[in-house]
């Protein structure tokens, strides 16, 4: 897996092939995570918003801090999100407002807008959410895995919930270890039994749930679910 933050680290020392290469490597999140929030497929060639999210996250390059908490991507969405958001609004494009786009020309107070503003920039963090969901999905699915199943096999206890994220944040500190979850697709579950301590009937029972949650922790796209399951201090366990 490419560590971005590392690449980061040298290109704000002033590596300018590094910081293409990461840009090349990354349009097609870009494309994606753009044309999510804009609900809509855009081109490269005739669609402003890719610009405005290419550059934003060029912006998150220069200035994301490699030692913050938070993964760089997360950082990027944001910056992408926002700065499409200001595009929408500065250049007035009444089409991505759900209040005003099924009745242009006609005048609406100032309440109705702000309350259609209001609706819209809750339906982009929706999207926003659906974009890690989606990313996530398609990462389950290359070890087997779907959402139902994790549904399925999930603790319905909470001290069991709360074991087994303490043993997954365990595991994703180990790069070894992870390197080969994602080589081979599955727990290795001799070594994973040494380093926590855990039964190999824990581990069994609940394989495919530790899987999910690593997945979330070591993915740069899945930062918000992390957040969610644990917090956004995670890493400083």
């Amino acid at each position: 897996m490419l560590n971005i933050e590392a690449a980061i680290r040298e290109i704000q020392q002033g590596n300018r092939q590094l910081r293409e290469d990461l840009l090349s490597s990354q349009k097609n999140f870009i494309h994606k995570y753009a044309s999510f929030i804009c609900k809509a497929l855009l081109n490269w060639e005739n669609d402003d918003e890719l610009s405005i999210a290419l550059i934003a996250f060029n912006k998150a390059i220069n200035n994301y801090d490699p030692d913050a908490d938070s993964k760089f991507l997360s950082y990027a969405r944001v910056l992408m999100k926002n700065s499409l958001i200001d595009y929408f609004r500065h250049e007035e494009r009444h089409n991505a407002l759900p209040l005003i786009k099924e009745n242009r020309g006609e005048t609406y107070a100032p309440g109705e807008i702000a309350a259609s503003w209001n609706s819209y920039l809750q339906e982009v963090e929706n999207r926003d959410r659906a974009f890690e969901i989606d990313h996530f999905k398609d990462i389950i699915a290359q070890f087997g895995l779907t959402l139902d199943d994790l549904a399925r096999n999930s603790p319905s206890h909470k001290d069991t919930r709360d074991n087994l994220k303490k043993i997954a944040l365990k595991i994703a500190h180990d790069p070894e270890i992870m390197e080969d979850i994602y080589k081979n697709k599955k727990l290795p579950a001799k070594r994973i039994q040494l380093l926590t301590q855990t039964g190999s009937k824990i581990l069994e029972k609940w394989r495919k749930y530790i899987l999910s949650l690593l997945i979330i922790l070591t993915q740069e796209e899945t930062a918000g679910l992390v957040e969610y399951i644990w917090d956004s201090t995670v890493w400083d366990d």
